[in-house]
């Protein structure tokens, strides 16, 4: 067994240690560092899905890359989505009348999604309620769902809200930047990168 006591593919365990190797852990993000590697394990029993909330570059997407690989590593057929990739094959399947292959897709194919930046269908309410549908989809067949959310203003709270009241047994883990000291303890190189910047 690996450090993460999981049995990874050769190659996509390389990739997947390479993600997580890159991650600054400080006090700040400890809680969404250990939420998103263990998220694909046994979702029913962790509060499945999980929404990762952050500012931005704080490191949502690259965890969310990182648990991604791991599921793979592990075997699942996982897919990373960006919520505008979502809309987009929504749309298109609305407009060639394909609703339905669009729906199985999700519904069958699919062990885990990571839907990434879900502040961009902020506001749009069809898309959210498809978005309902194909995480409760993957719910209701024991599948590890994993979003992440950018909320860096106050109006993104109407977002987090609806995530609250639609997911009610989910789990959220607030992701914030780490302070620069902590870079410098993890990157010194980074530190000197930071210094001649300023």
């Amino acid at each position: 067994m690996n450090q993460l006591d999981l049995p990874l593919r050769p190659s996509t365990a390389a990739l997947a240690h390479d993600q997580i190797r890159g991650l600054v852990v400080v006090d700040s993000n400890r809680h969404a560092f250990t939420e998103a590697l263990r998220w694909h394990r046994r979702p029913a029993d962790l509060g499945n899905p999980l929404l990762i909330v952050g500012p931005p570059g704080a490191g949502k997407t690259r965890l969310a890359r990182a648990a991604l690989q791991l599921a793979r590593a592990g075997g699942a057929r996982a897919e990373r989505l960006p919520a505008a990739e979502f809309e987009y094959r929504y749309m298109r399947a609305l407009i060639e009348l394909s609703m339905d292959a669009h729906r199985q897709h999700y519904r069958r194919n699919l062990d885990a999604l990571v839907l990434e930046h879900l502040e961009d269908l902020d506001g749009r309410r069809h898309i959210l309620e498809e978005v309902r549908f194909t995480i409760h989809a993957l719910l209701d067949r024991d599948r590890p769902v994993l979003v992440t959310l950018t909320q860096a203003h106050r109006e993104r709270r109407r977002l987090l809200d609806w995530w609250r009241s639609t997911f009610r047994g989910s789990r959220i883990a607030r992701i914030r930047q780490p302070a620069i000291a902590a870079w410098r303890l993890r990157c010194p190189r980074c530190s000197i990168r930071l210094a001649e910047q300023a």
